[in-house]
């Protein structure tokens, strides 16, 4: 794999969160989620991307949440949805961004759903990829399907006991992430979603698309 080179900034003094963006000259970028696990670079086709973005006069910008590496188990989508809107603030009021869009790889893509429906900024955002959208709930009752009903048993158990917070057992997650009864649940149960403030979805040009097929992998 290629060297990306840009400039790394931090853009929440709170929590020291940091992001790297591959030109800051250019007012244009594309703002990178990645899924479970992923942190810089999580994927192969970036420096692909980067160089077709540079074609177009956009950069990509990278940035660390709280939920990248293993910390997706103690994390949220609510949470990411804040770290961005702390990331956007600091694009366009520091950093003379002038045009953002969002590409969410894997279970990124929920955190873009997320935030064109929760986020504060969400009206800043020109544009949205959703690239190998996932699932979670569905790739672990197609893996494990017992394991799925052993814990979300045992989280609504602690979350009756006032201990939404604590971990559950190492084993619960197969990536071996600390992991919340909260968290649990939000990945691994069947939720009905209400897509009624999604009437808006006007300005917001969701493309679902394979990036191969994009650049001619």
């Amino acid at each position: 794999m290629e060297d990306l080179h840009g400039t790394l900034f931090r853009y929440s003094n709170q929590t020291r969160l940091c992001a790297f963006d591959t030109n800051p000259s250019l007012s244009s970028s594309l703002i990178f989620i990645g899924g479970l696990t992923d942190s810089l670079l999580p994927i192969h086709y970036i420096q692909d991307l980067v160089k077709e973005l540079e074609k177009l006069q956009i950069s990509l910008i990278q940035p660390l949440l709280s939920s990248a590496h293993l910390g997706y188990g103690i994390s949220s989508l609510s949470q990411d949805s804040e770290e961005l809107d702390e990331l956007i603030s600091l694009l366009i009021k520091k950093r003379q961004k002038n045009t953002l869009f969002l590409l969410g790889h894997s279970t990124g893509a929920q955190d873009i759903i997320w935030y064109l429906n929760h986020g504060k900024l969400k009206h800043h955002i020109s544009g949205a990829i959703l690239q190998g959208a996932v699932s979670d709930r569905e790739y672990m009752e197609f893996n494990q399907p017992e394991h799925i009903q052993k814990y979300l048993l045992l989280s609504k158990e602690m979350i009756n006991s006032n201990k939404a917070h604590e971990f559950l057992p190492r084993e619960a997650d197969s990536a071996g992430a600390p992991m919340t009864p909260t968290r649990f649940i939000s990945l691994a149960e069947r939720f009905k979603l209400c897509f009624s403030s999604f009437n808006n979805f006007w300005k917001i040009k969701i493309m679902i698309f394979g990036l191969y097929l994009f650049f001619n992998f």
